[in-house]
């Protein structure tokens, strides 16, 4: 008797494993959301933009909400974990963090030949990267827990620069927040009145940043009237926001370096404008 009670209880089990398999598999996304931290809840969501299928990382406050969301803009390795765990960062201060792909198909690099290669591509032709921005920033405001009206962005390297550049051509933003970015475009083009508020973090010993750059956007921004803020921190590399910065800079010989206090003061000032402006 004890060999059959012993077959018919490992029948039952694989039954009860078919069952949950099969429900999974036709559960909807909101029931595949997966724990990334304290009350934080995360999930991967595809959306669509010129002809390409792109992979967003969605990181969500536990609450009834609505929060305000925050496009999170990778650097030019593409989006690797450090955009997402901004993504967790952000929901763990009550809003609704949405790590983008600028790529398409969760696409990164793993050499900085590859990534340069990946970033120019997008920066090649601004419209397109628009129009992969706006189709991200749909797919954040149909988020039910997203208030529609209180959208930002924040980008570091390249991403700085993406978001800097879509706050130029007037993307219904709150505000963005540019960390280590590349001010070129906004070096290069118009800057006319906007009503996104602007934050560009910048290190002050950046060698891909020429002080003459630095100048030119100051001056570019407050001849137009846009409410900005940017901070140079003394003796910052490029990078400095990243914890990955040092050891990727000494593997392929680039000036990058993690800055401890220049991350946690950025990302302070962060905070307190999101107050400001998501009120």
């Amino acid at each position: 008797m004890k060999p059959l009670r012993l077959l018919i209880a490992l029948l039952i089990a694989q039954t009860l494993v078919a069952g949950c398999s099969n429900k999974d598999k036709g559960s909807d996304d909101s029931e595949l959301m997966t724990k990334a931290g304290p009350a934080v809840l995360t999930k991967t969501i595809e959306y669509k933009a010129n002809g390409k299928t792109y992979k967003g990382y969605l990181a969500v406050p536990e609450g009834e909400g609505p929060f305000p969301g925050v496009l999170v803009v990778h650097e030019w390795w593409g989006q690797t974990d450090y955009p997402r765990q901004r993504a967790v960062q952000l929901a763990e201060q009550g809003y609704v963090g949405f790590a983008v792909d600028m790529y398409g198909g969760g696409k990164t690099a793993k050499h900085p030949q590859d990534a340069k290669k990946f970033s120019k591509k997008v920066m090649g032709d601004m419209n397109l990267a628009e129009e992969s921005f706006r189709a991200a920033m749909a797919t954040l405001r149909k988020q039910d827990k997203v208030a529609k009206d209180k959208i930002a962005a924040m980008g570091y390297c390249f991403g700085g620069a993406v978001v800097l550049e879509m706050a130029r051509r007037g993307v219904d933003l709150k505000m963005v927040a540019s960390y280590h970015g590349d001010l070129t475009p906004m070096v290069k083009n118009e800057v006319t009145p906007i009503q996104t508020r602007i934050l560009i973090f910048n290190g002050a010993a950046d060698p891909f940043v020429p002080k003459e750059a630095v100048r030119t956007v100051r001056e570019k921004l407050k001849s137009a009237n846009v409410r900005y803020k940017l901070v140079n921190y003394k003796g910052a590399k490029h990078g400095f926001t990243n914890p990955e910065a040092t050891e990727k800079g000494k593997k392929y010989s680039i000036p990058l370096a993690y800055d401890k206090r220049a991350d946690q003061l950025s990302w302070d000032e962060t905070m307190k404008a999101f107050k400001i402006v998501f009120r």
